[in-house]
């Protein structure tokens, strides 16, 4: 009899263990889990810069990075080109060569792949459509100087590189890449040759600014 009433208080004992550890199970499904941190809540999908190397020969203006989904992102920039008179009288050997001053407008729209995936974010490579301000020397029309005349040429892009954005937003990146353009220099009898006509150039690039 002993033993049944042993064998009777080992079972109640399981099944008293067994119903707490459901209960203490229960009650902690019951409390309140701390919202986990969404990706989403950390992703900066705007990106504006600068570039600072444009700042040598005279082009100023910058870029916008919109990532709508992550890893993928759409570029865009817009910029004016002044004339450094130095690097055309270099490049012409020519010191007769002036400006009558003004500005060009040159820009880009393209597409990058990012490794990273909170925005304009990680290594990326991407192309892009250009629109390109190139001059050429016309000699005036009383032949004792020359002036530069202004065109646009278009191409097309392909760079690889790194950006990085900082949990502030703080965002700096580099790259290198190759340009084709593809135009014809204009038919004009006062043009002077200068012996360059780039359709194939490299690219160094260099930006910083901010993501939202």
């Amino acid at each position: 009899m002993s033993q049944f009433y042993r064998e009777i208080g080992a079972a109640v004992l399981v099944l008293t263990s067994l119903s707490g550890l459901s209960a203490a199970r229960a009650q902690g499904d019951d409390r309140p889990h701390p919202p986990r941190e969404s990706q989403d809540d950390t992703r900066r999908p705007i990106a504006v810069t600068i570039n600072p190397l444009g700042l040598v020969y005279d082009r100023y203006g910058g870029n916008v990075e919109a990532s709508p989904i992550p890893h993928h992102v759409f570029t865009g920039s817009l910029y004016t080109q002044s004339v450094p008179l130095w690097l055309v009288k270099s490049i012409s050997g020519r010191d007769e060569i002036h400006d009558a001053g003004g500005t060009s407008l040159g820009g880009e729209l393209g597409y990058r792949l990012y490794s990273g995936s909170i925005g304009a974010d990680g290594l990326f490579a991407g192309g892009s459509f250009v629109s390109m301000p190139l001059m050429y020397p016309r000699i005036d029309a009383d032949f004792r100087s020359a002036d530069l005349v202004r065109f646009n040429a278009l191409g097309a892009a392909f760079d690889i590189g790194v950006q990085k954005v900082t949990g502030s937003g703080f965002t700096i990146g580099g790259g290198v890449g190759v340009m084709y353009l593809a135009y014809d220099m204009p038919q004009d009898f006062r043009r002077l040759p200068i012996g360059i006509e780039p359709h194939v150039l490299p690219r160094l690039l260099l930006a910083a600014g901010w993501s939202l």
